[in-house]
């Protein structure tokens, strides 16, 4: 269930923020049809839950949040770059859904962008924790 928690926040902060700057983005496991122009890919990818108690009430969750740049090829990495930036800067604050709080372990920071067929793909991503007691 928290997985879902943390997800819906991560989402949320990236829908109100794309839609400010125009861009679409494909959500997991929602119908999409690629505009030719650039847009965003989400993905939560949780990790093993875990508990640092014998009562097992306790709940750590733990997992990297992800947000793939597309752009058409031959636009360059200018742009890309750009938006990585503004992610890290979006992300920059710790998340909240309800009780629910989300810290970043690690910065939003782009890695080495991929090549598709008619696409390059720039993953911009940062790893979170979030704790039930």
């Amino acid at each position: 269930m928290s997985n879902e928690l943390i997800r819906a926040a991560f989402e949320g902060r990236l829908k109100a923020w794309a839609a400010d700057k125009g861009l679409t983005v494909a959500w997991p496991n929602i119908n999409f049809k690629p505009p030719e122009s650039r847009y965003l890919r989400s993905f939560l990818l949780p990790n093993n839950t875990r508990s640092d108690d014998l009562e097992g009430e306790h709940r750590r969750f733990l997992g990297v949040y992800q947000v793939s740049i597309v752009e058409p090829t031959g636009a360059g990495s200018g742009a890309a770059a750009a938006l990585a930036d503004e992610l890290d800067a979006l992300f920059s604050a710790p998340l909240t859904n309800g009780a629910l709080r989300i810290n970043l372990l690690r910065p939003m920071s782009a890695s080495a962008p991929i090549q598709e067929p008619d696409r390059w793909v720039v993953p911009v991503s940062a790893s979170y924790r979030a704790d039930i007691y």
